[in-house]
């Protein structure tokens, strides 16, 4: 089980949802590599934990999921919902 402290409760909780196993441990790691598990991370153009691509994501997401793209529950579903379209290729910390 992820303890709370290592990414925060509401982030556990909610990442568990959309990953198991070896996939849920990728995706915490793939987190913590781009932005250190914070919601508020932003680089110019990629947001939140996972970093999503304002440029690539924003539309295809659509209004409702860009506008919760800073809450736990709604990055960690934008990262699903893009991981789905192509696996851990999408971020460059998910790369091998």
């Amino acid at each position: 089980e992820i303890m709370p402290s290592l990414v925060g409760s509401e982030m556990c909780i909610r990442d568990r949802i959309y990953w198991e196993g070896e996939e849920l441990v990728r995706s915490l790691s793939v987190a913590w590599c781009e932005s250190y598990h914070s919601l508020t991370a932003y680089n110019g153009e990629d947001h939140s934990v996972w970093q999503i691509n304002e440029h690539y994501w924003k539309d295809a997401l659509g209004h409702r999921a860009w506008s919760r793209i800073y809450t736990a529950e709604g990055n960690a579903a934008a990262a699903h919902h893009i991981w789905k379209a192509g696996g851990w290729k999408w971020w460059t910390c998910g790369r091998k």
